[in-house]
């Protein structure tokens, strides 16, 4: 399955997706009022808490692909976009993930965050 991991910090194009079956993509600078769309792709995203244009994060996913929206992680540390893809007998969950470099991150709080992720 291709697949791509881009920290594109608002300059998402197509281009960067063509050919790929999935983008985890890391800040993406979205807000409650902003969005984007591609052709044949499903886009899920998880914003910054505060609704201001930094951070956060996506997954930019293959329609084509048997999948669902999973859990989103929304905090001042982490922002997280969760899918989780049904093949063939099992479920298997990916995640985009951006953690802002001025908010070091407590062992705990990776553990929490994998712990609301689940399994």
């Amino acid at each position: 399955m291709p697949m791509a991991s881009y920290n594109i910090n608002k300059n998402c194009r197509q281009s960067l997706i063509q050919k790929k079956w999935m983008c985890l993509v890391s800040e993406t600078h979205f807000t409650k009022q902003s969005y984007i769309k591609f052709r044949g792709y499903k886009v899920y995203h998880t914003i910054h808490p505060e609704n201001s244009a930094r951070g956060g994060s996506a997954v930019i996913i293959n329609e084509n692909i048997h999948h669902h929206e999973g859990t989103k992680y929304e905090t001042e540390g982490i922002q997280a976009t969760a899918v989780r893809i049904k093949a063939r007998n099992c479920s298997i969950g990916v995640a985009g993930i951006y953690c802002p470099p001025k908010h070091p991150l407590k062992k705990y709080e990776y553990l929490e965050f994998l712990g609301h992720l689940g399994n």
